[in-house]
């Protein structure tokens, strides 16, 4: 079974239809802790704002029960603000504490905006810096549909699988053992998105 995460921060509409296209396994959307025992895998989508987002996943206790469900050895995906949130903390309106589960900080683009605009929305090229199954059938140099308007810093560049370039290269996908995140939507992101899904919900 997979199940997304409910935080109220997320279409989910779009995650499960994408999710159901995908697999014959059953989706699950979880809106307590007690959902996510019998899931095989998790997905933590979110648009919106860090620190809303973390106060909604600390009220319903999923920022103390998700670190648990991955010491369990469960495969964790964050999707766009879903992978910021995976994150050491944030400085988007102030200090925010994340779920520390890939360790590094979430920082505002430092574009010019004359030249770039924020939010930076629309389709993108992620390169591939690392190989993964997460990446199969991917090409190295791939287009995903992006809005987000902060970025995360990885305190350990071996957490980086893939950079993408608006201004100055950001990171787009990184990995911490079982845990993954992606900036982009790839429920939105058409075959190359829905190809990243069936991967993930592959993964061994």
């Amino acid at each position: 079974m997979i199940g997304i995460i409910n935080y109220g921060a997320g279409n989910l509409v779009s995650v499960i239809n994408a999710l159901e296209y995908c697999t014959d396994e059953q989706v699950r959307v979880v809106d307590h802790p007690r959902g996510m025992e019998d899931c095989s895998k998790l997905i933590l989508p979110g648009v919106g704002a860090f620190g809303k987002a973390m106060e909604t996943l600390e009220k319903k206790g999923f920022s103390t029960a998700l670190p648990e469900q991955v010491a369990k050895g469960k495969h964790l995906l964050g999707i766009c603000l879903g992978m910021q949130l995976l994150a050491t903390r944030s400085q988007e309106f102030g200090l925010t504490r994340g779920l520390d589960l890939i360790p590094g900080v979430i920082l505002p683009f430092a574009v010019d905006p004359a030249l770039y605009r924020v939010p930076h929305m629309g389709w993108n090229t992620v390169d591939i810096i690392k190989p993964d199954p997460i990446f199969l059938k991917i090409d190295t140099h791939q287009d995903f549909y992006f809005a987000h308007s902060f970025c995360f810093s990885c305190q350990d560049e071996s957490n980086v699988l893939g950079m993408t370039r608006h201004g100055d290269p950001f990171v787009s996908v990184v990995k911490k053992q079982k845990v993954y995140g992606v900036q982009f939507h790839p429920e939105k992101s058409q075959n190359s998105g829905l190809e990243m899904i069936k991967n993930f919900i592959g993964l061994l």
